[in-house]
């Protein structure tokens, strides 16, 4: 499957237990946003390190169907930043994951007393466009500790810890939509044309190729006191015999953004790999564009806080 265009996303490059991930521009945004305010080269680094190793982390769980409380972090809590060296994603039901930066060529992961249960270690690579989840390591509470590298156990070790995977996560979906039945006039009722779930039209749309492409949207609702969105899939056979896709997430409210917290996350549901994920950020729509064989599968990932939409789609 090609994804040769998707906005504010990341690749899934290598198998566990040293996972290499895509560093997308959303997290480096954010990291220099929690670093600027503060004095000193060093207080800044440490910052900028510590907000891109939980946001990676908290990326690759999310995209397992963990549901994690970013929010409720204390690495994303300004104070708690200022006075301590915080690293840490919250996990109802596990508590305080460290998630440890180490820079590329260090043998060790400094970790400083905390009430965290347990430690990810990820190493930036020089540039930082590349986090590498290295591994694991369980804590001792209230004690500083200096972790070897090669001391790390595999992730699988964390995974057996974490609570129960979401029921709906990525296998949990109820059906799977063909779109090349699409193409061929058979649709599932609960995708609707777009005029009748968007109230006015949104520009994109309009520049689309109408003579063979096939548009539906479904709306969903989101957590408590946030608007509803809607999920939009675009489909169109081209001369190759490939079917191109558009995967988008609007809000329906055509005058707001999308909620910050709210993520979109393609995934390969086969080799069970995070292939692209975008996060709101007040942003008017997030968009993947990938051009796919018959047979391939992908499934479409909403999460909004606590709350976890799949739709699973075969080409």
């Amino acid at each position: 499957m090609n994804l040769p265009n998707y906005s504010q996303s990341m690749m899934l490059e290598a198998p566990l237990p040293a996972l290499e991930l895509g560093i997308p521009p959303i997290a480096h945004q954010t990291a220099l946003g929690f670093a600027a305010p503060h004095r000193g080269d060093r207080k800044r680094q440490q910052i900028y390190c510590n907000t891109l190793a939980v946001w990676m982390v908290n990326q690759h769980l999310n995209g397992f169907g963990i549901a994690t409380d970013l929010p409720g972090s204390r690495a994303w809590q300004p104070t708690a930043r200022a006075l301590q060296d915080v690293a840490d994603l919250y996990i109802p039901g596990f508590g305080h994951l460290a998630c440890r930066p180490v820079l590329a060529g260090e043998t060790q992961c400094y970790l400083p007393t905390t009430d965290q249960v347990g430690c990810v270690v990820v190493q930036l690579d020089a540039e930082f466009q590349v986090a590498t989840l290295l591994g694991y390591c369980a804590v001792e509470p209230d004690s500083v500790m200096d972790v070897p590298l090669t001391a790390l156990q595999d992730l699988t070790v964390l995974y057996d810890q974490l609570p129960t995977l979401e029921t709906a996560g990525p296998r949990g979906a109820a059906a799977i939509h063909s779109l090349t039945d699409w193409l061929q006039g058979e649709i599932a009722t609960t995708w609707e044309a777009i005029d009748r779930i968007l109230t006015v039209p949104k520009p994109a749309f309009a520049m689309r190729s109408r003579s063979h492409a096939v548009e539906r949207g479904k709306v969903f609702a989101l957590d408590e006191g946030a608007d509803p969105v809607a999920l939009v899939v675009w489909v169109e056979q081209d001369p190759n015999a490939e079917l191109d896709v558009a995967v988008e997430l609007w809000p329906i409210n055509p005058e707001h953004r999308l909620p910050p917290e709210v993520q979109l996350m393609l995934l390969d549901p086969d080799a069970e790999q995070l292939m692209a994920q975008a996060q709101g950020g007040g942003s008017e729509r997030l968009q993947f564009r990938f051009t796919g064989e018959p047979g391939d599968r992908f499934d479409v990932k909403i999460t909004h806080k606590t709350r976890i939409l799949v739709e699973s789609f075969v080409i």
